[in-house]
């Protein structure tokens, strides 16, 4: 439920609040999922300051529920 709303936010999920809530690194859970989408430019990974955020594009949005499947 976690990464179907964090995923539905413009501003994606934050990398160091997905570890300090669940104990395990967000990329343990999306990869390689997440890169495949980032090289078909449905997904963005950024980084502001010292900040991570991983996020859908607003072409990936339409594809959610998809995404979130590969991930199980």
């Amino acid at each position: 439920e976690y990464l179907m709303m964090g995923f539905r936010k413009n501003a994606g999920i934050s990398a160091s609040v997905f570890s300090k809530r669940f104990f395990e690194s967000i990329e343990s859970y999306i990869e390689p999922h997440f890169s495949n989408w980032e090289k078909r430019s449905l997904a963005k990974k950024r980084q502001e300051g010292s900040e991570i955020y991983y996020a859908l594009t607003k072409k990936g949005l339409l594809f959610l529920n998809q995404f979130l499947e590969a991930l199980l």
